[in-house]
């Protein structure tokens, strides 16, 4: 958030991922708000393209139908795209698959106090890839894991070494390293920008 922001201080930070036009990040800190759509962000858009991903996600054994747990919480994605849905979902919905009987009692308990539809399990199998799969190792991944490494002790180390996995955020973290390094551009440039 720090790197998101530039704040140093996230005093009754609030903060929020999604919102209901689609994808953005968006901090509440010391009354100011951020906003940030998430391919302007380096950790989100490196969450959503998959590359900075702990190494155990992509080999992950859970990352099947075949649950291990007695009930399974995620994001229904793709609702309503292959059966129709009439329903009401103005800030998302989530897929619940109850696996057990313990999961079915579970579920009785509380779902008087939730709205709840019946989808077909492949329904939501389709639009959610971690009931199909692991997380994809890519390029961006591999080169994400060195960088990171490479940047351990360095301020902000992880969101450098995210923006370097997209060529155009690297360009703009280094721009932005330039800058703060040689105060001496900054004014010049600074000058230049003001110039009307």
């Amino acid at each position: 958030m720090q790197y998101e922001t530039k704040e140093k201080s996230f005093d009754g930070c609030k903060f929020t991922f999604r919102n209901e036009y689609g994808r953005e990040i968006k901090i509440t800190s010391n009354e100011k708000e951020y906003k940030r759509y998430f391919t302007d962000s380096f950790y989100y858009s490196g969450f959503m393209e998959e590359y900075i991903c702990r190494r155990n996600c992509y080999d992950c054994v859970y990352a099947t139908r075949d649950r291990v747990g007695d009930i399974t919480l995620g994001d229904f994605w793709g609702l309503g795209k292959e059966v129709e849905f009439d329903g009401e979902c103005k800030y998302g919905v989530n897929v619940v698959l109850v696996n057990d009987q313990k999961g079915i009692d579970a579920f009785e308990k509380v779902k008087s106090d939730i709205c709840y539809w019946e989808r077909t399990l492949e329904e939501a199998i389709h639009g959610n890839a971690r009931l199909r799969h692991p997380a994809d190792f890519s390029k961006y991944s591999k080169r994400f894991m060195v960088l990171s490494k490479k940047y351990k002790y360095k301020k902000l180390g992880n969101a450098k070494a995210a923006a370097r996995c997209n060529r155009k955020q690297w360009f703009v973290i280094n721009v932005r390293d330039l800058l703060n390094r040689n105060l001496r551009v900054k004014r010049i440039l600074k000058t230049i920008l003001n110039k009307d």
